[in-house]
């Protein structure tokens, strides 16, 4: 992958292949909020508007790419493994080289999988569980007396990525602040993709010389070294496989669920009466996580088709991307009743589509949901009033995921 082919990705503009009907095109940009940050979107709002036109539309944005707006769709594409693949999963399509196993489809893929299912089984994220919830209450101690905190700084960035940097990975944590700059360019460049091509490759400098030689030479229990050892399909993993997918893990683990942290808590801060259902009734709080997970669904990828196909009477050609938002998929009223609404005793909030579905089901799910608990659990305990700073300009900004800007928080003293 060279500069000069990102920058070309990088303009590939407006564009509507020949096979796409007229009728099929609308333009719709789903880094729509990077184009006007200075605006206060619900970008769930936003999404929402899709339901008001048709379930599946052709966008000439980014290289031209098909959007699918309805939960079964989705499901549908994502259990299609002979029509829909994952060697191109973000949109514009990515020059050659990337986030390895990601990209992978079939055997190869499940391979891969089969070396790191142990470190996120339910069984090993259980067992620093109580390490997790230690750490979510030390942040708090660092800024409860104060009565205030910017939360996505203060919390939502730091308890996921000491998680990952400790836990799941076992890097310095004093490493955590370079990487974090990196994995921000990469989640967060927008459509700019010259600028997400440069930091990945300093990430993928750092991984070359800071983890790969030591854990070649020194081998641990741990899920990098199982990478680097590991013989998937009985063969040796090749380097540019180790990058990519020690890379999928650093950008997995330290950014999405920050963006779901954030948005969770924007939505506490300005609905009290939910708060305190979950304050005077903890028990409801695995449930109420889970509704968060399913309300809230942040990330909006990519699917690359593999061969022709009549999707609902369009005409999906090989070579097409296909925007795979679950964002939309969270809020549609023909799979969830009243989808827009949060509603912790919903009964089948768990069957989502946010950590995508089929083979490339989301590999961190397990982390990501005892974090979202304990997040709920801790925070509501030690902080159980709070509120956005009034005067405050809120902005969830959209695109590969969903996140907040910031997030300042307030609450009374002791």
């Amino acid at each position: 992958m060279s500069l000069a082919a990102v920058r070309e990705w990088n303009n590939s503009g407006m564009t509507v292949p020949a096979h796409v009907p007229d009728a099929a095109v609308r333009d719709f940009d789903f880094y729509f909020t990077a184009r006007e940050v200075n605006a206060p979107f619900d970008v769930y709002a936003e999404y929402r508007k899709l339901h008001q036109g048709p379930d599946v539309f052709y966008s000439p944005r980014h290289g031209g790419h098909w959007v699918v707006t309805r939960y079964d769709d989705l499901e549908r594409i994502y259990a299609d493994a002979e029509h829909f693949g994952s060697r191109q999963n973000m949109i514009p399509p990515a020059p050659e080289g990337g986030f390895a196993f990601l990209n992978y489809d079939g055997a190869r893929h499940m391979a891969f999988r089969s070396i790191l299912n142990p470190f996120f089984s339910p069984k090993a994220v259980a067992q620093f569980e109580p390490v997790v919830r230690q750490i979510a209450n030390e942040l708090i101690d660092e800024f409860i007396a104060k009565g205030e905190c910017e939360f996505v700084a203060e919390f939502a960035k730091r308890m996921p990525t000491l998680v990952v940097m400790k836990f799941i990975l076992q890097l310095p944590e004093s490493d955590t602040p370079y990487l974090m700059k990196f994995v921000d360019d990469i989640a967060h460049a927008g459509d700019d993709q010259v600028a997400f091509y440069q930091a990945f490759m300093k990430l993928s400098e750092y991984i070359a010389t800071n983890v790969i030689p030591a854990r070649r030479a020194n081998p641990g229990p741990d899920v990098l070294s199982a990478i680097i050892h590991g013989r998937p399909q009985g063969e040796p993993v090749r380097d540019e496989e180790i990058l990519g997918a020690i890379s999928v893990l650093i950008v997995g683990g330290l950014d999405t669920v920050v963006g779901a942290l954030g948005i969770a808590a924007m939505h506490l801060a300005q609905n009290p009466e939910q708060r305190r259902q979950l304050v005077e009734n903890p028990g409801l709080i695995p449930a109420a996580a889970d509704e968060m997970i399913r309300r809230f669904a942040i990330v909006n990828h990519g699917r690359v088709v593999l061969k022709d196909i009549e999707f609902k009477g369009h005409p999906f050609k090989a070579g097409d991307m296909v925007l795979m938002s679950t964002t939309s998929s969270a809020i549609d009223d023909t799979h969830f009743d009243d989808a827009m609404t949060v509603d912790f005793t919903r009964k089948n909030n768990r069957k989502n589509l946010t950590f995508a579905h089929g083979a490339h089901f989301c590999l961190g799910n397990f982390v990501a949901r005892a974090e979202m608990l304990i997040f709920l659990s801790e925070w509501l305990k030690r902080i159980p009033d709070f509120e956005i700073v009034p005067g405050t300009t809120l902005k969830v900004l959209t695109g590969i995921t969903n996140h907040m800007e910031s997030l300042p928080l307030r609450w009374k003293r002791g």
